[in-house]
């Protein structure tokens, strides 16, 4: 017999049948059923997953705790070295911040050369060292009047003295004695 092909075809479902609809309730139930076992499955290979890492954390705590035991004993013969590091680390800020504040006393001391003629011999040179100023005490002898007054006149017109002052004189078997008082400026001396 030859097909015909107009056959109806029927589907039969016997677990669910179409003639009722399911319950909201029911529905969520089967739901929860089907997915909660992945989730339960999922939660335990997580908790599983965590209880394993636990004990190779243990483990890489304690070979840390041992390579600091290990290595505090060079750690301790080091010290003294560190010490001695922070104090010469410390001079050499000190010296930086002392630096800055006190004018360069070489360069001063060429300046007075290049001012001094050749009549005028010093025999003394004091640096007063006060707050925020440094005073410069100057004694000497000069040959005449002429070397006295070129030497307080170089010394007048150059940026680095401020106040020259002519504070004693006087003759002595025909040498000038002097003593002259005057203030070392920072901006005229490089630092």
């Amino acid at each position: 017999m030859p097909k015909s092909e107009n056959t109806i075809k029927l589907n039969i479902d016997l677990l669910n049948p179409q003639s009722e609809p399911k319950k909201i309730a029911l529905q969520l139930f089967h739901w929860i059923l089907s997915a909660g076992r992945y989730l339960i499955v999922f939660v335990e290979i997580l908790v599983l997953a965590a209880f394993l890492s636990r004990f190779k954390l243990d483990n890489d705590i304690s070979e840390t705790g041992e390579e600091i035991e290990a290595k505090t004993p060079f750690l301790e013969s080091l010290k003294a070295d560190e010490e001695n590091i922070r104090r010469f680390q410390f001079q050499i800020t000190s010296v930086k911040d002392l630096k800055p504040k006190r004018p360069d006393f070489i360069n001063v001391i060429n300046k007075i050369a290049a001012q001094t003629p050749e009549g005028v011999i010093l025999s003394n040179m004091t640096f007063i060292n006060s707050t925020g100023k440094v005073s410069l005490k100057l004694t000497g002898t000069a040959q005449n009047n002429d070397h006295l007054a070129t030497f307080i006149f170089g010394l007048k017109s150059d940026p680095a003295f401020s106040g020259v002052n002519l504070s004693s004189i006087s003759l002595d078997q025909e040498i000038i004695n002097f003593s002259i008082d005057c203030e070392i400026t920072k901006a005229g001396v490089s630092i």
